[in-house]
């Protein structure tokens, strides 16, 4: 249990476990106490043997979470603003990576932020009079907390480009059309339907759902997409100079979740293999080879970005370690 006054509550019913985001005076927006709160819950939950399902939903009848606290944002500078997104990366990358079920109750307003919360949930329940939308493009940004790529997974690269492009927002009927969302229930029955169907996943078994949602997790496919999930979350507005937008390849998603396959320490032959290409290695440590992407890190210690992804073709690198 958590404290009333806390901007996330964390309440347990035997093997249900339900995560509040507590600020309805703000609309339930994320600001860096919010985050780091909601970070400590999903521990708590991740910790306890007895949770089987969880439920994420907004304080209040008007918001789930109706995006970044801008308030906040608007006094950030570069490196913090950076800061800031990574740690949103981060909490939804570690909730969506919890072993067990994960339902969003969305009571209001989920735009922005609010939107990629939700999507890193397993499933979306709203509320008759819920809102949906990745606004970011309309303050000259893009969705930073991992949006742009579940949102793809979740209604296909046509309808996610034309919601973020457009910044359009949508009511649950068509949120349900375009299936970012499972069930509309009616405002005063959200929860009791999202508990209903909570009680039903826990009638399975615990240890089936966890292996059923490994084996359904899109980031274990060395994809496409998956690989670009890597680089596309960090393309933000500079604030030093509005009319550039900088990008910068970072770690994001199962980075922080997934452990890493080590391979062995190498470091590349360029003089021996003057065909590798030369942009193969860049400074922020993305192992391009040939259409697969691995993580290399500051020492050469080469890393798929996925589970089943093939090792490198080591012929380019000289060993320094067995």
């Amino acid at each position: 249990m958590t404290e009333p006054s806390s901007p996330v509550l964390l309440d347990h019913d035997g093997a249900l476990s339900k995560l509040t985001i507590n600020r309805p005076s703000a609309l339930n927006a994320l600001n860096r106490a919010t985050l780091e709160a909601l970070e400590r819950c999903i521990d708590d939950v991740r910790g306890r043997e007895a949770t089987g399902c969880v439920i994420v939903t907004g304080a209040g009848d008007k918001a789930f979470v109706a995006g970044a606290d801008i308030a906040e944002m608007s006094s950030l500078g570069q490196a913090e603003a950076r800061a800031f997104a990574e740690l949103g990366q981060r909490v939804f990358a570690a909730l969506e990576a919890l072993s067990v079920p994960v339902i969003a109750a969305v009571n209001g307003f989920a735009l922005g932020g609010g939107c990629e919360l939700a999507l890193a949930c397993d499933f979306i329940h709203a509320s008759s009079h819920a809102k949906f939308g990745q606004p970011e493009v309309k303050l000259g940004i893009i969705p930073g907390f991992g949006g742009t790529q579940r949102l793809m997974r979740r209604v296909g690269p046509g309808v996610a480009r034309e919601l973020i492009y457009s910044g359009a927002m949508l009511g649950p009927e068509d949120a349900l059309r375009v299936g970012l969302i499972n069930a509309i229930h009616p405002r005063a029955e959200l929860l009791d339907k999202t508990i209903q169907v909570a009680n039903t996943l826990l009638a399975n078994g615990k240890g089936a759902l966890a292996a059923a949602k490994r084996a359904l997790d899109p980031a274990g496919m060395p994809t496409h997409a998956d690989n670009n999930s890597i680089v596309k979350e960090r393309l933000f507005l500079d604030k030093a100079d509005p009319a550039r937008l900088y990008n910068e390849i970072t770690l994001i998603d199962n980075a922080f979740t997934r452990p890493w396959t080590v391979l062995k320490t190498y470091r590349r032959l360029p003089d021996k293999y003057p065909d590798w290409p030369e942009d193969s290695c860049d400074a922020e440590g993305i192992l391009k080879v040939g259409n697969e992407t691995y993580f290399k890190s500051a020492d050469g210690t080469i890393m798929p970005t996925a589970k089943d992804q093939p090792a490198p073709d080591l012929r380019y690198f000289e060993s320094s370690q067995k």
